[in-house]
């Protein structure tokens, strides 16, 4: 099952193999990066978010994007290309459910596993958990149920089982 990557805000998206994967997860830029993020979180917002958008960030739901042009906010015209946008993303029968504002994301990770309600209940396998660079989210990638419907009617069931928000920004492909 193939996922995509943007190497960093803005620029297209790039189907991403297992070995590329990894070699991201393990790159000592990318933990610098997210330490140094870390460590701007709750001083200087700016500075957060500028490494933050400097970081890879992995599509977990498309396995590619049709390419296509697109003008931006600011009206500066993009040429065709994969960028990343919703109503051209190619699903790969993944979802993600994004957390915020968890004031300790392992715990409630391990809450929610401890449960064992989703998989048995529900049978959608777990691909992915990990706490953002924020040190306040947590993230959850899970197969997509085809009786629950689409992207956002399974990340409302997941939310829905345990209690949580959902954050709205999620229900696309990101």
């Amino acid at each position: 099952m193939a996922i995509c990557i943007q190497r960093k805000f803005g620029v297209p998206a790039e189907v991403v193999t297992p070995q590329a994967f990894e070699a991201v997860l393990d790159d000592p830029e990318v933990a610098r990066r997210v330490e140094r993020a870390r460590s701007f979180h709750a001083q200087d917002k700016g500075a957060y978010t500028r490494e933050k958008n400097g970081m890879p960030g992995f599509i977990f739901s498309c396995s590619g994007f049709i390419p296509h042009e697109y003008t931006d906010t600011k009206g500066v015209k993009h040429p065709e290309d994969t960028w990343a946008h919703q109503e051209y993303g190619i699903l790969n029968g993944l979802f993600m459910v994004d957390l915020d504002h968890v004031d300790n994301p392992r715990q409630l990770w391990q809450d929610i596993t401890a449960q064992e309600v989703w998989e048995k209940e529900y049978k959608v396998r777990t691909f992915l958990a990990f706490v953002t660079c924020s040190n306040h989210g947590l993230k959850i990638v899970m197969a997509c149920s085809v009786e629950e419907g689409n992207l956002a009617s399974c990340q409302n069931r997941f939310c829905q089982t345990f209690g949580l928000p959902n954050d709205k920004s999620t229900k696309n492909s990101n």
